[in-house]
């Protein structure tokens, strides 16, 4: 997504390279081509600047539609060009829900690598970032969410287009009735909320239970939260404005949850701690959205009679053979919590003791308290 500026920035030159006329061996749709990898190359520039234009219509302009950055294809794109060593920290300041967290750790990227702090600099800090966003992700960082349905058409492959388009068609119509009927069930069970960010809520109503507040007005609602002493993390001081929607600490308005310091102000005023969750949250958003129904395709004798002849080319027939592509592995195939996941060793996120790089260095064992094994600053506070 963030390759778009860089392919069109000289788009002509690169139309001028790919649409070559003086070599003709391959017709394509009235172009010529020299063979077949320049095919391939000039269909994918040419999506790539169908998709620059297409952002550029009004419906897809803000109010309407926001446009983000996929923070894995920001963060492989951030590897190709500099320093490894700094892909973990960059993870983490894309995914910081502070402003002041953000800060430090940039600040480590640019004493490590001047280049590498000016490259993510020179992109707009709400279309990779979280504490910049404004909400409008909802927690999401990549595209896993919109690349899910890939897996529906994977199985499809390799097959005749009628095959291919009945199994999608079959695949499809399984999905809505798989999900309606799970929706429904829950309903009846008197669920309000879907489990997985349910999964998120709990922690923090977990997590509320060792706070503490100080509440300053009464009329808006206005508290100081204080966080729990764990082991060196912790007593970290957040505000919550009830009457704003706000807390400091970013969360509240990134996954539009209560987070767990508001938790803990209204476990004190009496009101109910999911009030504040997102009705896209809920069990019947999640039912209407799967409500639609798909209408049987039927006998093909049924149907319309057709204003043209379809005339099959044969020279585009080829043989029935074994699919031998399949799905080359990639950072997208790397779940959210391998992020997460700590080192044993230097404590950093993104690797394991195996691939620590100072393992070699005679590295080893858990670092002493409040202080990290590694030459970058550890900021992974206790919130």
């Amino acid at each position: 997504m963030s390759d778009v500026d860089a392919f069109t920035r000289d788009i002509d030159e690169i139309w001028t390279a790919i649409w070559d006329e003086s070599r003709p061996t391959v017709l394509s749709k009235g172009h010529v081509f020299p063979d077949k990898a320049r095919l391939i190359r000039a269909v994918k520039m040419y999506s790539v600047k169908e998709c620059h234009e297409m952002m550029h219509l009004p419906k897809w302009q803000e109010r309407y539609a926001y446009h983000r950055y996929c923070v894995r294809h920001l963060k492989a794109n951030f590897q190709k060009v500099h320093n490894k060593d700094l892909h973990d920290l960059m993870w983490m300041v894309a995914t910081d829900h502070q402003e002041c967290k953000f800060r430090r750790r940039t600040k480590s990227i640019r004493q490590e690598d001047e280049r590498a702090y000016h490259w993510l600099m020179q992109h707009k800090l709400d279309k990779w970032t979280l504490h910049a966003d404004g909400g409008r992700r909802w927690g999401t960082l990549t595209t896993n969410m919109s690349e899910s349905f890939n897996g529906i058409l994977k199985s499809a492959r390799g097959f005749p287009v009628t095959a291919m388009v009945r199994m999608s068609f079959k695949q499809m119509a399984e999905r809505f009735i798989e999900c309606h009927r799970g929706a429904s069930e829950l309903m009846e069970n008197g669920v309000e909320f879907m489990p997985i960010p349910m999964k998120r809520f709990e922690k923090y109503r977990r997590r509320a239970h060792w706070h503490s507040f100080l509440q300053y007005c009464n009329e808006r609602n206005i508290f100081e939260v204080r966080t729990a002493i764990h082991q060196n993390w912790g007593n970290n001081t957040h505000i919550v404005n009830e009457a704003n929607i706000l807390c400091s600490c970013g969360k509240w308005s990134i996954y539009h949850m209560s987070c767990s310091h508001v938790m803990k102000c209204f476990q004190h005023t009496g009101f109910a701690v999911t009030r504040y969750v997102a009705k896209e949250y809920s069990v019947t958003a999640y039912l209407n959205i799967y409500s639609g129904q798909l209408q049987p395709v039927g006998a093909e004798y049924y149907w319309l009679p057709k204003s043209f002849k379809i005339v099959c080319n044969k020279e585009c027939l080829y043989k029935v053979q074994v699919q031998k592509q399949t799905h080359t592995q990639n950072q997208m195939d790397v779940g959210d919590t391998v992020y997460a996941r700590k080192c044993g060793v230097c404590s950093q996120t993104g690797h394991n003791r195996r691939k620590c790089r100072l393992v070699g260095l005679g590295g080893g064992g858990n670092p002493a308290p409040g202080r990290s094994s590694s030459n970058v600053p550890n900021y992974q506070g206790y919130t």
